[in-house]
């Protein structure tokens, strides 16, 4: 007792139309699974982003305090440069006048 060939193709143009409509289901699926992961992404960066602005805004940059110590070194190195001077100097003199 086969079905008869009308009812038969009615039954295959069925089939195929749900078939069409599983693919077209599982592409959208896989569509939204991709957009929700890029927006995933995004909503991170901006949250990174916002939680950082609102580290600066709590506590500004403030410029380094000067350190005390920063005007003595630049006349430290001209008093060891004025006193390596003459040292060297002398070195030369002393290897012209032994050779």
């Amino acid at each position: 007792m086969s079905p008869c060939p009308r009812a038969r193709v009615h039954l295959l143009e069925q089939l195929s139309g749900l078939q069409g409509k599983q693919q077209r289901d599982a592409e959208l699926l896989e569509d939204i699974r991709s957009y929700s992961k890029q927006r995933a992404a995004i909503d991170r960066e901006y949250g990174q982003v916002r939680r950082c602005h609102q580290f600066q805004d709590r506590w500004p940059r403030e410029a380094p305090a000067p350190s005390p110590l920063l005007p003595i070194r630049p006349m430290q190195s001209v008093r060891f440069r004025g006193r390596a001077r003459p040292h060297a100097g002398d070195g030369k003199l002393s290897e012209q006048s032994g050779a």
